[in-house]
C-alpha cells in the first residue's frame, strides 16, 4: 500500500519527467473544453469577487487586455484571461494582473515594507 508521502514523491517525479506531455494535455483539454472552462470562470468571478462578466470585460478593455503591472498579455493556456487581483483582507477588487504578477504579489502577502526591502535589495545587487 502506498503512503501519502510516497504517492506525493511519485507524483512529483512523474510531473518532472513528463512536464511537456502534461502541458500539452492541459492545452488540449482547454481547447476541447473552452466553453465549460469559461462558464466556470464567469461563475467564479461573481462568487469570489462579486464581478459580472461584463464588469470583468470592461476592466479588460480599460487595461487593453494587458497586466496592470508588467503591461503584458496573459500567457496562453491560463484560463484565457487576466487574474482578478484583490485585497485579501477587504476583498476589494484592485486591477487585473497576469498570473506571474498575481502570484508574485501573493507571495509577498501584500507586505509593503517587505516589498520595499526587496526593491532595495535588487537595486543594491544588480
Amino acid at each position: 500500500m502506498m503512503t501519502k508521502e510516497i504517492k506525493r514523491e511519485y507524483d512529483m517525479e512523474y510531473q518532472k519527467e513528463n512536464h511537456i506531455k502534461l502541458k500539452d494535455k492541459k492545452v488540449e483539454y482547454y481547447k476541447k473544453n473552452k466553453d465549460i472552462i469559461l462558464k466556470r470562470h464567469r461563475r467564479n468571478l461573481l462568487k469570489k469577487y462579486n464581478l459580472t462578466e461584463d464588469e470583468y470585460n470592461q476592466m479588460t478593455i480599460k487595461q487593453n487586455n494587458l497586466c496592470f503591472l508588467c503591461n503584458k498579455p496573459q500567457s496562453e493556456g491560463r484560463r484565457g484571461g487576466l487574474c482578478v487581483d484583490h485585497n485579501h483582507t477587504t476583498d476589494k477588487v484592485r486591477k487585473l494582473l497576469c498570473n506571474k504578477c498575481n502570484v508574485a504579489l501573493g507571495l509577498f502577502n501584500d507586505d509593503i515594507p517587505l516589498m520595499e526591502r526587496a526593491i532595495q535589495y535588487l537595486k543594491d545587487h544588480n
